[in-house]
């Protein structure tokens, strides 16, 4: 997962490309969970969350900490 997160940085991603589709924020309208969305503060809340246990910085990028704990720190001079 870390060499792919570098390679994407080195492809330009960001932050902001880790994101999901604007309907996941507006209630069903229909079904047994009808009136159910999920909240943007909850979910960059989880984002945040995610990128602490994968190692990475608080803008996704994987830390040096992490990449030398893999044996994969020549990923850096990518980033």
């Amino acid at each position: 997962m870390n060499m792919m997160r570098a390679f994407n940085i080195r492809e330009g991603f960001t932050k902001q490309d880790d994101c999901i589709p604007e309907r996941f924020y507006q209630p069903l309208a229909t079904g047994p969970l009808k009136g159910a969305k999920l909240e943007k503060e909850e979910f960059e809340k989880a984002k945040e969350t995610y990128y602490k246990m994968m190692g990475w910085s608080a803008e996704g990028i994987p830390n040096l900490e992490k990449l030398q704990e893999l044996g994969i720190e020549w990923i850096t001079k990518l980033l």
